[in-house]
């Protein structure tokens, strides 16, 4: 097995209806993510992130939260996992919502491109002709 060449790491957040927690000014969610390049490395990610977010948890979320981060055994574990190919999750629930990081290895990083037809060529007018062309409106999400 040829070891994955990145690790992506994620921070997902929802509130206790399930909904995205964190919008942008355009209602999209905002993501929290990080791209590592070992396993190591998205680990630390993965920690940072929870000890960042602690203050914004419930006692009991709090609790959890702070257990896992002083787990090193359990943390060398996920390391491990990740370096053998396998996708973690490490998830606190809370009245207010649910808080879910995770990483996962990846075997490539390809930029994202849209898959969208080309669009149609604009019609020419003819030579000598005082007709102009038709306008189109292309929208490519």
């Amino acid at each position: 097995m040829t070891p994955p060449s990145a690790y992506w790491a994620h921070l997902d957040r929802t509130d206790k209806t399930g909904l995205p927690v964190g919008l942008d000014v355009e209602g999209r969610p905002v993501a929290q993510n990080f791209v590592a390049a070992s396993p190591e490395v998205a680990m630390e990610w993965l920690r940072d992130s929870v000890r960042d977010s602690l203050l914004d948890l419930d006692t009991d979320g709090f609790g959890v939260a702070w257990a896992w981060l002083g787990d090193h055994r359990a943390a060398h574990r996920v390391t491990a996992s990740l370096r053998q190919g396998r996708p973690v999750i490490f998830t606190v629930t809370t009245p207010s919502g649910r808080w879910s990081w995770s990483a996962a290895p990846v075997r490539a990083l390809l930029p994202l491109t849209c898959r969208c037809p080309a669009p149609a060529p604009l019609p020419r007018p003819h030579l000598g002709s005082t007709e102009a062309a038709p306008s189109l409106l292309l929208f490519h999400p």
